[in-house]
């Protein structure tokens, strides 16, 4: 189920160059055996590419659903996806405090956009909960996550924490904060990846 997943993957994205044409049907085809597998991370994939608006449905509803059955069968993004839904009122009602608990569900399983994600909902009213969410995403290996942490950092005048956040957030292609932050001479990339 797990190769299905990644067949569906280059069919979705069209890697030509590796002479595999885009194509859309095949793709959901794929991502569709994978889910009904039971290989939850495609029923995220599915979910998503359902109401891209390219060649597909636009059944949000059903996507909606796939979020749901990844989230229930372990597949971590899935919950983030779920929670974005619930975020944004799609396909549900917009309930935030299910979105919240959806995107901790997702954090506490290790996906760091579900880490980021609760973050966001708390920059502005709670910063320094959202500080936390973003280092958990920095820990995952997040470069948002990173690069949000060390502006709240900064904000705050923690200039190490907030140096070393810019140096990670930099390897991610970060560059420009980290620059600002730690100005030289050189290449902003060779200067952020040095000890």
């Amino acid at each position: 189920m797990r190769g299905c997943r990644e067949a569906a993957r280059l069919y979705d994205w069209g890697w030509s160059f590796d002479g595999v044409p885009r194509d859309v049907a095949k793709a959901l085809a794929l991502h569709r055996k994978a889910c009904d597998g039971g290989y939850f991370l495609a029923c995220d994939d599915l979910g998503w590419l359902l109401p891209s608006g390219d060649d597909v449905t636009h059944d949000v509803d059903a996507a909606v659903a796939l979020f749901h059955k990844a989230c229930d069968g372990g597949a971590m993004h899935g919950c983030t996806s779920y929670g974005y839904a619930y975020e944004k009122g799609l396909g549900v009602t917009a309930d935030l405090v299910t979105a919240r608990a959806l995107y901790m569900k997702a954090c506490d399983g290790a996906d760091y956009q579900g880490c980021d994600n609760t973050a966001l909902l708390d920059v502005g009213t709670d910063d320094e909960h959202a500080l936390v969410m973003f280092d958990r995403a920095y820990a995952l290996d997040s470069g948002y996550g990173c690069k949000r942490a060390a502006a709240l950092y900064r904000a705050a005048h923690r200039i190490p924490e907030a140096i070393e956040r810019y140096r990670h957030a930099c390897r991610k292609y970060e560059q420009d904060a980290y620059c600002e932050l730690v100005p030289g001479n050189g290449d902003c990339m060779q200067r952020a990846l040095s000890p």
